[in-house]
């Protein structure tokens, strides 16, 4: 696959993502995305955004700061996890 901007190529990596959801910003560590090497526009699959949208649908935000941080390995993984950055702890739900 080439960049539709600069028609060069892409390389895998893993990006954070911000997105806003009910008034808070929440920060998606380790997205899979595909980077292009000249201009830096950053691809997302669209099975990773499914992925990312079903991870943001089933956060409780009963309690939790305005700012998470969420790994999305970890979450492909494992349970949910939180990531505080005021206390640095990680903190699940």
């Amino acid at each position: 696959m080439k960049c539709v901007f600069c028609n060069c190529e892409l390389k895998k990596h893993t990006q954070t993502i911000e997105r806003r959801l009910k008034n808070r910003i929440i920060y998606i560590n380790n997205v899979p995305v595909d980077i292009c090497i000249s201009c830096g526009e950053v691809y997302i699959d669209d099975s990773i955004v499914t992925e990312m949208n079903n991870m943001l649908n089933r956060i409780q935000f009963k309690d939790l700061n305005n700012v998470l941080f969420v790994d999305f390995n970890e979450e492909r993984e494992t349970n949910f996890k939180l990531f505080s950055p005021q206390q640095n702890k990680l903190a699940t739900t």
